[in-house]
C-alpha cells in the first residue's frame, strides 16, 4: 500500500498542480512569499536528500521568474530528517511507513509540531480514535464506507504549530 500511495502522491504533484498567477482561477499553486522563503525550502530539500530520504519529484525552483517552487515529494522520511522536523511552509510532502495506529500515533505527537493532520481510512471507528489521539490543530479524515459514499470529518484545535 505504501508504495501505491507514493505513486499516486507523485502523479498528483506532477499532474495536478498549476502553478502561475495566485490571481488566475485556474492557478493552484502560487509563489512563495519571497525568495528568502524560497531559499529556506531548497536548503530544506537538499539536507532531505542527503540525509537518505527519497526524492520522487520536484525538489527545484519552478522557472526563471519569482519564487515558485516544484510541487516535491519525499518518500522513505524517518523522523530524525530536517525534513520531518522543521516547518516547511512550502509544497512539500515528506511520505513515511508506519506498522500500526498506535506507532503512528506515538510518532505524530512525539513532535513540537501539530498544525494539521489528515487520515484516510475505511473505518469509522479508526476515524473517531486517530481524531481524538493526535495532538493537532486541525484533524481532517475521509472515511469510505463504500466506493459512492464518502464522510469528512474535520476537527479545529488550539495548539502552537511553532511548538512553543
Amino acid at each position: 500500500m505504501y508504495d501505491k500511495f507514493v505513486q499516486k502522491m507523485v502523479e498528483k504533484a506532477q499532474n495536478d498542480r498549476v502553478l502561475g498567477d495566485p490571481y488566475d482561477p485556474k492557478t493552484n499553486h502560487g509563489p512563495q512569499i519571497d525568495g528568502e522563503q524560497l531559499k529556506k525550502i531548497l536548503g530544506l530539500v537538499e539536507s532531505g536528500v542527503k540525509q537518505g530520504a527519497s526524492l520522487q519529484t520536484g525538489g527545484a525552483q519552478y522557472g526563471e521568474k519569482g519564487f515558485f517552487m516544484q510541487p516535491t515529494v519525499f518518500a522513505d522520511v524517518q523522523d530524525h530528517m530536517d525534513i520531518s522536523t522543521q516547518e516547511i511552509f512550502g509544497p512539500v510532502m515528506q511520505i513515511s511507513s508506519f506498522k500500526n495506529e498506535e506507532e503512528i500515533i506515538e510518532r505524530a505527537n512525539n513532535t513540537n509540531f501539530g498544525l494539521a493532520a489528515a487520515v484516510f481510512t475505511k473505518n469509522v471507528d479508526r476515524m473517531y480514535h486517530m481524531s481524538s489521539a493526535l495532538k493537532v490543530d486541525l484533524f481532517g479524515a475521509t472515511v469510505t464506507i463504500y466506493s459512492f459514499l464518502s464522510h469528512r470529518l474535520v476537527v479545529s484545535r488550539n495548539q502552537d504549530s511553532e511548538g512553543t
